[in-house]
This record gives structure tokens, sequence and C-alpha cells, in this order.
């Protein structure tokens, strides 16, 4: 993974620009093969549609990440808690 690019990415989250941050996480995400790693970095974009309320979007990327083969459990954690968080 481009670490510098994904550390990029949090910093646009942290300066607001949500809906850029998501977009970079995105790209992100297609560049990575890791099932636990493109999980990450989609939950990650999943959190930026949700704090702008594109819930939709939201709910495209959450699908897209449960079709991932994941077998890290903690990542699976991440994963159910941002799909609770999505609910609520």
């Amino acid at each position: 993974m481009d670490w510098t690019r994904f550390e990029n990415a949090n910093k646009l989250w942290k300066a607001g620009r949500n809906e850029d941050a998501a977009q970079e996480f995105h790209a992100i995400a297609e560049e990575v093969e890791h099932a636990d790693e493109k999980a990450g970095v989609l939950i990650n974009e999943h959190k930026c549609y949700c704090q702008i309320g594109k819930l939709n979007e939201a709910r495209e990327v959450m699908r897209e990440i449960r079709v991932l083969p994941m077998q890290n459990n903690f990542v699976r954690m991440i994963v159910d808690f941002g799909d609770a968080c999505m609910t609520i």
C-alpha cells in the first residue's frame, strides 16, 4: 500500500474534507490487492461518507467490503462496527 497517499487521505479527513478523502481512499483501495488491507482502506472511505450523510455511497462501499475474503479478525471487527454505526 502507498502509505504516503494513505497519510495524505487521512490529512484530508482531519481537515474536514471528507468528500476528497473518500475519493482518495477509494483510489488507494483500487490499487491494494490484499483483502484485509483493502477492507481497511475502504472502511475509511465508508466512514467519510457516513460523516457527510451520504449513506447510499456508504452502503455501496460496505457491500464492496463484505465480499472481500477477510482473514484478520480485527479488520472484521472494525468493519462490523462501521456497519453497525451506519445502521444507527
